[in-house]
Protein backbone atom coordinates (compact mmCIF):
# COMPACT_ATOMS: atom_id res chain seq x y z
CA UNK A 1 0.00 0.00 0.00
CA UNK A 2 1.65 3.01 0.95
CA UNK A 3 2.37 5.89 3.66
CA UNK A 4 1.56 9.62 3.27
CA UNK A 5 2.77 12.00 6.02
CA UNK A 6 1.95 15.29 6.18
CA UNK A 7 3.11 18.30 8.67
CA UNK A 8 1.24 21.63 9.38
CA UNK A 9 3.94 24.56 10.49
CA UNK A 10 3.78 27.68 10.11
CA UNK A 11 0.49 27.85 8.13
CA UNK A 12 2.68 25.62 5.35
CA UNK A 13 1.85 22.68 4.58
CA UNK A 14 4.79 19.22 4.67
CA UNK A 15 3.85 16.32 2.68
CA UNK A 16 5.36 13.11 2.18
CA UNK A 17 5.16 9.58 0.61
CA UNK A 18 6.75 6.74 -0.31
CA UNK A 19 6.81 5.33 -3.87
CA UNK A 20 5.71 1.84 -3.48
CA UNK A 21 2.99 0.45 -5.25
CA UNK A 22 1.77 -3.44 -4.22
CA UNK A 23 -1.08 -5.63 -5.14
CA UNK A 24 -3.10 -8.56 -3.36
CA UNK A 25 -0.34 -11.02 -4.37
CA UNK A 26 2.26 -9.30 -1.96
CA UNK A 27 4.20 -8.24 -5.65
CA UNK A 28 5.71 -4.50 -5.19
CA UNK A 29 6.75 -2.23 -7.55
CA UNK A 30 8.95 1.46 -7.49
CA UNK A 31 7.21 3.75 -9.04
CA UNK A 32 8.19 7.23 -10.50
CA UNK A 33 4.48 8.69 -10.31
CA UNK A 34 4.52 10.38 -7.73
CA UNK A 35 1.55 9.75 -4.68
CA UNK A 36 1.42 13.65 -3.34
CA UNK A 37 1.39 16.51 -5.75
CA UNK A 38 -0.12 20.12 -6.06
CA UNK A 39 -3.10 21.18 -7.03
CA UNK A 40 -3.68 24.97 -7.34
CA UNK A 41 -3.83 25.82 -3.46
CA UNK A 42 -4.24 22.23 -2.81
CA UNK A 43 -1.65 19.76 -2.07
CA UNK A 44 -2.97 16.21 -1.94
CA UNK A 45 -1.48 12.90 -1.00
CA UNK A 46 -3.04 9.75 -2.43
CA UNK A 47 -3.35 6.46 -0.85
CA UNK A 48 -4.72 2.80 -2.76
CA UNK A 49 -5.83 3.90 -6.30
CA UNK A 50 -2.98 4.97 -8.60
CA UNK A 51 -5.81 5.86 -10.76
CA UNK A 52 -7.40 7.57 -8.27
CA UNK A 53 -3.82 10.15 -7.95
CA UNK A 54 -3.83 10.56 -11.95
CA UNK A 55 -7.70 11.99 -11.72
CA UNK A 56 -6.68 14.39 -8.52
CA UNK A 57 -4.03 15.70 -10.49
CA UNK A 58 -4.83 15.92 -13.91
CA UNK A 59 -8.29 15.89 -14.53
CA UNK A 60 -9.71 17.17 -11.17
CA UNK A 61 -10.26 21.55 -11.35
CA UNK A 62 -10.54 22.32 -7.17
CA UNK A 63 -13.83 24.62 -7.27
CA UNK A 64 -13.43 28.59 -6.05
CA UNK A 65 -14.15 28.22 -2.36
CA UNK A 66 -17.68 30.72 -2.30
CA UNK A 67 -18.42 29.91 1.80
CA UNK A 68 -16.23 31.25 4.48
CA UNK A 69 -15.98 28.50 6.65
CA UNK A 70 -13.52 26.22 5.30
CA UNK A 71 -14.68 22.94 6.65
CA UNK A 72 -17.88 23.35 5.39
CA UNK A 73 -16.11 24.42 1.92
CA UNK A 74 -14.46 20.90 1.91
CA UNK A 75 -17.26 19.01 3.24
CA UNK A 76 -19.78 20.51 0.55
CA UNK A 77 -18.39 22.01 -2.18
CA UNK A 78 -14.86 20.56 -2.70
CA UNK A 79 -15.89 16.87 -1.70
CA UNK A 80 -19.09 17.14 -4.22
CA UNK A 81 -16.31 17.79 -6.90
CA UNK A 82 -13.88 15.23 -6.16
CA UNK A 83 -17.01 12.64 -6.67
CA UNK A 84 -18.02 13.95 -9.57
CA UNK A 85 -14.29 14.21 -11.20
CA UNK A 86 -13.61 10.62 -9.71
CA UNK A 87 -17.70 9.39 -11.00
CA UNK A 88 -16.75 10.73 -14.52
CA UNK A 89 -13.28 8.62 -14.21
CA UNK A 90 -14.60 5.52 -13.44
CA UNK A 91 -13.58 5.15 -10.06
CA UNK A 92 -16.39 5.04 -7.80
CA UNK A 93 -18.34 1.47 -7.07
CA UNK A 94 -21.59 1.25 -5.10
CA UNK A 95 -21.66 -1.36 -2.04
CA UNK A 96 -24.77 -1.46 0.27
CA UNK A 97 -26.20 1.45 -1.62
CA UNK A 98 -23.14 3.40 0.06
CA UNK A 99 -21.06 5.07 -2.84
CA UNK A 100 -16.98 4.69 -1.93
CA UNK A 101 -13.58 4.51 -3.41
CA UNK A 102 -12.87 1.12 -2.73
CA UNK A 103 -9.72 0.47 -0.29
CA UNK A 104 -8.62 4.14 -1.01
CA UNK A 105 -7.90 7.42 1.00
CA UNK A 106 -6.59 10.82 0.40
CA UNK A 107 -5.17 13.62 2.02
CA UNK A 108 -5.35 17.19 1.27
CA UNK A 109 -3.93 20.27 2.72
CA UNK A 110 -5.62 23.53 2.27
CA UNK A 111 -5.19 27.57 3.96
CA UNK A 112 -3.14 25.53 6.38
CA UNK A 113 -5.40 22.68 7.19
CA UNK A 114 -5.58 19.18 6.76
CA UNK A 115 -8.45 16.83 5.29
CA UNK A 116 -8.49 13.20 5.74
CA UNK A 117 -10.72 12.01 3.43
CA UNK A 118 -12.06 8.57 3.45
CA UNK A 119 -13.12 6.13 1.37
CA UNK A 120 -16.67 6.89 1.99
CA UNK A 121 -15.84 10.59 1.54
CA UNK A 122 -16.09 11.42 4.70
CA UNK A 123 -14.00 14.45 5.39
CA UNK A 124 -12.07 14.23 8.50
CA UNK A 125 -9.59 17.01 10.30
CA UNK A 126 -7.64 16.18 13.72
CA UNK A 127 -6.49 18.04 16.53
CA UNK A 128 -2.80 17.26 15.92
CA UNK A 129 -0.23 19.15 13.46
CA UNK A 130 0.15 15.96 11.43
CA UNK A 131 -1.81 13.33 9.98
CA UNK A 132 -1.02 10.04 8.23
CA UNK A 133 -2.56 7.49 5.77
CA UNK A 134 -1.53 4.14 4.50
CA UNK A 135 -0.61 0.75 5.67
CA UNK A 136 2.82 2.43 7.70
CA UNK A 137 0.04 5.60 9.02
CA UNK A 138 0.25 3.65 12.58
CA UNK A 139 3.99 3.60 12.82
CA UNK A 140 4.32 7.37 11.01
CA UNK A 141 1.85 8.92 13.95
CA UNK A 142 4.46 7.21 16.96
CA UNK A 143 7.22 8.79 15.00
CA UNK A 144 5.13 11.92 14.25
CA UNK A 145 4.61 11.58 18.09
CA UNK A 146 7.55 11.38 19.36
CA UNK A 147 9.38 13.55 17.12
CA UNK A 148 7.50 16.77 18.18
CA UNK A 149 10.56 18.51 19.44
CA UNK A 150 12.54 18.58 16.13
CA UNK A 151 12.49 21.79 13.96
CA UNK A 152 12.30 20.67 10.55
CA UNK A 153 9.14 19.50 9.17
CA UNK A 154 10.91 17.68 6.61
CA UNK A 155 12.95 15.76 8.88
CA UNK A 156 10.03 14.45 10.94
CA UNK A 157 8.42 13.45 7.66
CA UNK A 158 11.38 11.83 6.78
CA UNK A 159 11.69 9.80 9.98
CA UNK A 160 8.36 8.77 10.02
CA UNK A 161 8.19 7.20 6.65
CA UNK A 162 12.06 5.39 7.12
CA UNK A 163 10.09 3.82 10.72
CA UNK A 164 7.32 3.00 8.38
CA UNK A 165 9.88 1.46 5.69
CA UNK A 166 11.77 -0.48 8.55
CA UNK A 167 8.41 -2.11 9.88
CA UNK A 168 5.83 -2.33 6.86
CA UNK A 169 6.28 -4.45 4.10
CA UNK A 170 4.72 -1.93 1.45
CA UNK A 171 6.47 0.99 2.04
CA UNK A 172 9.54 1.81 0.18
CA UNK A 173 11.79 4.66 -0.75
CA UNK A 174 12.43 6.80 -2.52
CA UNK A 175 10.90 9.33 -1.05
CA UNK A 176 8.99 12.35 -1.76
CA UNK A 177 8.65 15.50 -0.31
CA UNK A 178 6.73 18.79 -1.51
CA UNK A 179 5.58 21.69 0.42
CA UNK A 180 2.32 23.87 0.04
CA UNK A 181 3.38 27.28 1.69
CA UNK A 182 1.14 29.13 3.07
CA UNK A 183 -1.27 32.13 2.32
CA UNK A 184 0.73 35.42 2.56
Amino acid sequence: MTCIVAIIKDGNIYMGADSAATDDGGTIQRRKDAKIFKNGNFIIGCCGSLRMAELLRFSFTPPRQTIKDVYRYMCTIFINAVRKCLIHGGLTKIHSNVEEIEDSSFIVGYRGRIFIIDEDFQVGELHHHYASIGSGEDIAYGSLFTSSDLESPEERIMFALCAAEEFNNSVRKPFVLEVLEGEK
